[in-house]
């Protein structure tokens, strides 16, 4: 057994009964440009009021397409995470492994004379810069030098190399967002531990948070409609506007 962790998902209402009912099993993995824990399902640790409060203000951000799939409803479920590898980002030894990547990283791109990704705002105002394409490309670039060493160890039958290399199973970091609490605090509003899960085999079970209780029909038809509005609102956003066409 490896570590128990509590974790939660900021969600449609729909998407937590599915999952709490078992009509769906996993959440499916997110491989988004602004996933800046790299690819994984996404889920905060240990706090489900902060996972509620993405997930309202992604319903009321519509335009903002801050998730793959519309909120109508927001909500949050909960996941028992039983992860034995970590790459954790709170510790000095996954510090070490983004230094060593990010060099690598920014070597290959001089190299080829392009420009690196970067860490941009997502939208007007967003001084937190959430889409970290920067980070996303680092961490991908750790789990992929991973599977490498992990390939060699096994192609030259080293057992001990192949045991150390296997694939990180989860990524966590810590997110500093949003305002200072005080003026010279070191704590902002939006602070955070986050979850890129990669292996579903770590879910050992979701369940709903303390007060919350399952939709009965009549509540799940009117979820669903919700869902269908969020997303049309989320599709118009994602059109482009045609330019004039040159008289």
């Amino acid at each position: 057994m490896g570590q128990i962790t509590l974790a939660y998902h900021g969600c449609d209402i729909t998407t937590r009964d599915d999952l709490v009912t078992g009509l769906i099993r996993n959440l499916r993995s997110s491989t988004n440009e602004y996933d800046w824990l790299g690819d994984g399902s996404y889920y905060f640790e240990n706090d489900s009021t902060r996972a509620l409060q993405y997930a309202k203000y992604t319903a009321n951000h519509p335009t903002l397409n801050l998730t793959k799939v519309p909120i109508g409803t927001p909500a949050v479920v909960g996941v028992v995470l039983d992860v034995s590898r970590w790459l954790d980002m709170t510790t000095q030894e996954g510090i070490d492994n983004y230094r060593i990547a990010l060099r690598t990283l920014l070597t290959g791109f001089a190299a080829t004379g392009k420009p690196p990704p970067a860490n941009t705002a997502a939208f007007s105002g967003d001084a937190d810069l959430i889409h970290r394409s920067l980070d996303r490309a680092v961490y991908e670039l750790i789990h992929s030098l991973r599977a490498t060493e992990l390939a060699n160890g096994m192609a030259e039958g080293d057992a001990s190399k192949v045991v150390d290399m296997a694939p990180y199973q989860a990524t966590r970091g810590a997110f500093k967002q949003g305002l200072q609490v005080g003026a010279t605090s070191s704590v902002h509003e939006g602070n955070h531990v986050q979850i890129a899960l990669r292996d579903v085999n770590c879910v050992r079970g979701w369940f709903l948070v303390p007060g919350d209780k399952l939709m009965d029909s009549a509540e799940r038809t009117l979820a669903d409609e919700k869902k269908a509005v969020a997303k049309t609102a989320a599709t118009k956003a994602k059109r482009r506007v045609r330019p004039p066409l040159k008289s």
